[in-house]
């Protein structure tokens, strides 16, 4: 009985993140892509010998943090 009394309310949610994922068109929702780009294969460079570089890595964003963002941007041009 419990496995029913847990399934029948749930369902609901678990239906909204199956439209959620369909409607979504890069399918971040389940199973984000996770491709490296960075480096092949290095030596090992102990931490004493290491240089000091200054770089900037990419991040990816979903669609939310993108429309986010040019929500405020907008509204920053717009003053």
């Amino acid at each position: 009985m419990y496995p029913v009394l847990f399934t029948i309310p749930r369902m609901a949610g678990w239906i909204a993140h199956w439209v959620e994922f369909l409607g979504d068109s890069e399918n971040n929702i389940y199973r984000p892509r996770q491709n490296y780009v960075g480096s092949g294969r290095r030596e090992y460079i102990p931490p004493f010998e290491r240089q000091d570089h200054k770089f900037e890595t990419d991040s990816v964003t979903s669609k939310k943090n993108k429309r986010r963002e040019a929500a405020q941007k907008f509204k920053e041009d717009a003053k």
